[in-house]
């Protein structure tokens, strides 16, 4: 697999704040990632520079090898994020009973199956990574650890980042 999005030592924040200090995150095309982390970790404002919707103070943003951070959210639109080729997905299952949550992970694999592109941000980590073909765990704005969902869900290293607690009880 390419990378058709990738994060290269990325800042951003409000104001005079960097929520994301370097963030380094590639996303392949055709696969889905799931980023996960605690709240205020900077998983949505990953979203929100990457969609333009926030400009980065620095780092790199390649879509398919074209720089696009800075550009604006209608440029970025134009590329195919968000309504084509990379779908950006930010906590699809909050506050949804145990079926309606099933049924979303579902649809996002059939989306994935269907030809797009993932990039999920998810509280629910367990659900999010059990789909996810690449996992990255984000803390204090940066990404702390990334690899297989399959190898995320039984790491002890996201749980001690994710839930600040030893063990491998994920989400």
């Amino acid at each position: 697999m390419t990378a058709l999005l990738a994060l290269e030592g990325v800042v951003a924040g409000y104001g005079r704040g960097d929520v994301l200090r370097g963030v380094d995150l590639t996303i392949e095309d055709g696969a889905i990632t799931c980023l996960i982390g605690p709240n205020g970790a900077g998983k949505s404002t990953v979203l929100k520079t990457v969609s333009g919707l926030l400009r980065p103070k620095g780092g790199t943003i390649l879509l398919r090898g074209e720089p696009i951070g800075g550009r604006t959210p209608q440029a970025i639109l134009e590329r195919g994020v968000v309504h084509v080729t990379l779908v950006l997905m930010d906590e699809p299952s909050t506050g949804l009973d145990p079926k309606a949550r099933r049924r979303v992970f579902e649809a996002i694999t059939e989306v994935n199956r269907a030809g797009r592109t993932v990039l999920l941000v998810e509280q629910n980590a367990r659900s999010g990574l059990a789909i996810a073909d690449h996992g990255a765990v984000m803390d204090s704005g940066v990404v702390r650890l990334t690899g297989t969902g399959a190898d995320l869900l039984v790491d002890p290293e996201v749980a001690r980042l994710y839930l600040g607690t030893a063990g491998t009880n994920v989400g």
